[in-house]
This record gives structure tokens, C-alpha cells and sequence, in this order.
């Protein structure tokens, strides 16, 4: 294709604009990041901004999976992905003081960037769209008429919301959950505010502000994102716990799946080692932590050795009932499995498949024989090669599912309760989940979506029915 020299010119000055000047500290230049790392971050937070639709007003959100639609009365927010499906709507029905509110009325949009405002008479509502959420906020350039503190009134519509602890929990139609939180309050002198959010019925919310001596303006400022059930870390650094992740099924028989994480770079006395934690279940799920907290690890012990690259939840590989955990050497293609719930040597070690092609290692009961064994995808050619025994050989079961792709994430469970795992891959750029219920090509047997794009997604038994 010819482009025109004055576009390029154009062009290269415009990404030269997105480089920052390196920072100076103690009189020494830091190192200026480079000019793709530069270009990529602007381009990233353009991808956050408001802009015009088909459908009205609109800004996505990549890391939190929503997309919200500006109306005059307020907002609509919609899976990132799932057009047409509203998950709730945020309306402000009033605000004021006591014997004084003012029923909210639609008011004018106007927008920049990431920034939406809706303005009306005495208040400016606005929202900011980012990576963190989107905050919902309210500038009141005067003090509102009078006594006792001013309070605002928050609907999420189709919604049921729980407030604990200053933090609303929404959870919508669809199941899906957000959080409404991290309310702040400042004046015009930058001085912080005390405010505090109450519950106002099954579907509102009342964020209370007790502005007696502040400076107006005034900024109302909570957010609004998704929920995050766990955060799991390490207190390692560069340790990459989180670099792969397999659910690890029900490991000590109390009816509730177990997590595998794995750290490729994790120092234990060595020099990137490489460990594999295992998170037990609950009732409650997957409880927050760091390694410490982890029931146990697994290690290679060797300098980088790197084995935490790729796990897998190894299953009920002797068939007495109890999932335990395994390791897999993409470099060599073998595969390293414990029967027991502790450091030790693997009980069975054994080599399948190509080494070193990029191949994803998954484990079920293929066959339903109730011993779980493995398998491997092929993300060249997008086919599966699965094995009903724990010895080498050729695959007993070979099947193409679903897109040839590197960037699609294989998982296996039993979908359909019939006693057989089968294959179920994830598309982390949807967030969408493609489960077959038989070892055969064919379409998939469910679709859905679930959580934020880019999610780790596991599988796993998670209320022991």
C-alpha cells in the first residue's frame, strides 16, 4: 500500500509525542523505557475512553470486562463482550439533606477521554473509565440548602446489593458480581472528608457525606468494579507465581477442588528453582494468600530448573479416590506425578508426546475408569491426544476441538456428570468457555462467559454435589 509522506511524517511525530522523558533521581538519569513499551501504554489507555456508538455512548473496559453505555439518567453496564445484555443500570434517584431532597432529573452529557459527565442544576455527576474500575463521582459546587449530613441515593437496577463494612456487594440478574467501594470525599481545600455508604433497600445504596465545615466544592468519589474472589501472591520477588495454573481437583477427599499454581522462578535456597503450590478449597472457595499459606510445594531443588512453567492438576492417578498433584516438563516432555500430599520424589515419571513444540499437558478420566490419566493439546493444529494409561505410548484418543490458537486455554472436567472428563477450552480475549461433552470434533456442547477477560481460568468440584 502507498501512504503519503506527509502521513508519515504526521505519524512518526505523533509516537514520538507518546515517549516520556526519562526521570531524573539523585542526579542520575533513570533509564527511559523504551519506545514500544511507550506507544504500547498510550494505546492502552486510549482503549479506555469514551466514544460514540451505534448504541449511544460508550466506553469498554478490558481489565474488568464490562462495558458501560452513558445515558442522561446515568449509566448501563454490559459484559464487554455480550452486546445487548445489560447487567445493571446506576441511576442516582436523589440527594440532599433530610426534609430537603431533590429527585434527580436527566441531565446533559459531555465527554473527554476516559471522563463522562452528566451535568444538571446544583450537581455534576461524572464517571471515569480505567483499568481499576469505573468511578462513579458527583462535584457539588455549593453547599446544598439545609441540616444534618448530605446523603446521595443510588439504585442499581435488576440488582440485588448487600452493604458490609462500607462496601456494596452487587450481584446482578445474571449472577454476575461487582463491587461498589472505596468511597472518598474531598473538599476544595484537597482536606478529606468523613462519608460512609449505608444500605437503602434490596437494590440501593445511600452514601452519606457529614460535610459540616467543608470547603465546597465538594468531590463524592466511589467505584464501581468486578469481583475478585481470590488473590493468591508471592512474597518472593520475580517469582512469577501465577505464570501457570491448574485446578488440582479434590485432593484430600472433603468434596472440594484445590487449586495448582505454579512459580517458575521461585528461589528456595537455590537459583530460579521453580515451585508448584497447591491451595486447598472450602465451602467459601480458594482463600487469599501467599506460598506460606500454601498446603504444600513442590520443587525441583535444582537451579533453574523451571518447573512451576506449566502445571497440571494430576488427578486420581491410582484410583484410590483422592486427587493429588503433578508436574510437567515441557522441555523434555515428561510428566512427573505424587500420589501423596507432600514433598518427595515423583511416584510415576514417564514421557508422552513431543518435547519442546509448545504443547499444553491436561489431565482427566478419559475413559471413566475413575483413574486419571493425561493428555496433550497441540495449539499448532488444535487437536488433543489423550492417554488412558500412565506409561509411554501413542494416544488413545486423538480429537480436533475448537480454533488451532496459542493464546486459547485448554481445561478438562467432567461437564455433564456422566463419570468421563472430556475437553472444554477457554478464550481468555471473551472470557468464554466452549465445554464437548464427547471425545469427538463437533461443535460445543455449552457456551458461556464468565468473569473478566484475560481471567486464569480453573475447573474443579467446587460445591462437592
Amino acid at each position: 500500500m502507498n501512504v503519503p509522506a506527509t502521513l508519515l511524517v504526521c505519524v512518526l511525530l505523533a509516537l514520538n509525542g507518546l515517549v516520556a522523558p526519562p526521570a531524573v533521581a539523585n542526579g542520575t538519569p533513570a533509564p527511559a523505557p523504551s519506545w514500544l513499551e511507550s506507544a504500547s501504554g498510550s494505546i492502552e489507555a486510549l482503549e479506555y475512553e469514551a466514544s460514540a456508538s451505534d448504541r449511544g455512548l460508550q466506553a469498554p473496559n478490558r481489565a474488568q470486562d464490562l462495558r458501560t453505555f452513558f445515558e442522561p439518567s446515568g449509566a448501563r453496564i454490559e459484559p464487554r463482550n455480550a452486546p445487548g445484555e445489560t447487567l445493571t443500570a446506576i441511576r442516582t434517584t436523589r440527594f440532599g439533606r433530610a426534609g430537603m431532597f431533590v429527585d434527580m432529573s436527566c441531565g446533559e452529557i459531555q465527554s473527554r477521554g476516559p471522563r463522562v459527565e452528566i451535568r444538571r442544576p446544583g450537581l455534576t455527576e461524572w464517571y471515569v473509565n480505567s483499568a481499576s474500575g469505573l468511578e462513579h463521582g458527583y462535584t457539588i459546587p455549593e453547599r446544598p440548602p439545609g441540616d444534618g449530613s448530605l446523603e446521595f441515593e443510588v439504585v442499581f437496577e435488576g440488582a440485588s446489593v448487600t452493604v458490609s463494612d462500607g462496601v456494596a456487594s452487587i450481584v446482578t440478574v445474571a449472577g454476575r458480581k461487582l463491587v461498589y467501594g472505596k468511597l472518598e470525599v474531598v473538599d476544595a481545600s484537597g482536606r478529606e472528608i468523613g462519608a460512609r455508604m449505608e444500605p437503602a433497600g434490596s437494590s440501593h445504596v445511600r452514601l452519606v457525606v457529614d460535610d459540616a465545615g467543608a470547603a465546597y466544592p465538594i468531590v463524592v468519589d466511589p467505584l464501581l468494579s468486578s469481583y475478585v474472589d481470590t488473590t493468591l501472591f508471592s512474597t518472593v520477588p520475580d517469582s512469577r507465581l501465577g505464570a501457570s495454573v491448574a485446578g488440582a481437583g479434590d485432593v484430600n477427599g472433603d468434596g472440594f477442588a484445590y487449586v495448582v499454581v505454579g512459580a517458575p522462578l521461585f528461589d528456595a535456597g537455590g537459583t530460579d528453582e521453580g515451585a508448584a503450590f497447591v491451595f486447598h478449597g472450602s465451602s467459601t472457595g480458594i482463600a487469599g494468600g501467599n506460598q506460606t499459606t500454601a498446603a504444600a510445594m513442590l520443587q525441583a531443588d535444582v537451579d533453574n530448573a523451571h518447573p512451576g512453567s506449566s502445571v497440571a492438576g494430576a488427578g486420581d492417578v491410582n484410583g484410590d479416590g483422592y486427587d493429588t498433584v503433578g508436574l510437567y516438563d515441557p522441555v523434555n516432555g515428561n510428566f512427573f506425578l505424587r500420589n501423596a500430599h507432600g514433598p518427595g520424589a515423583a511416584d510415576l515419571v514417564y514421557g508422552f508426546g513431543p518435547a519442546g513444540l509448545g504443547w499444553i499437558p491436561l489431565v482427566g478420566d478419559w475413559n471413566g475408569d475413575n483413574v486419571d490419566t493425561i493428555g496433550l493439546y497441540d495449539p499448532v493444529n488444535g487437536n488433543f491426544f489423550l492417554r488412558n494409561v500412565h506409561a509411554p505410548g501413542a494416544a488413545d484418543l486423538v480429537s480436533g476441538f475448537g480454533p488451532a490458537s496459542f493464546g486459547w486455554v485448554t481445561l478438562a472436567g467432567d461437564w455433564d456428570g456422566d463419570g468421563t472428563d472430556t475437553i472444554g477450552p477457554y478464550d481468555p480475549s471473551t472470557g468464554n468457555y466452549f465445554l464437548r461433552n464427547v471425545h469427538a470434533p463437533g461443535a460445543a456442547d455449552v457456551v458461556f462467559g464468565y468473569g473478566p477477560a484475560g481471567s486464569v481460568p480453573i475447573t474443579g468440584d467446587w460445591d462437592g454435589l
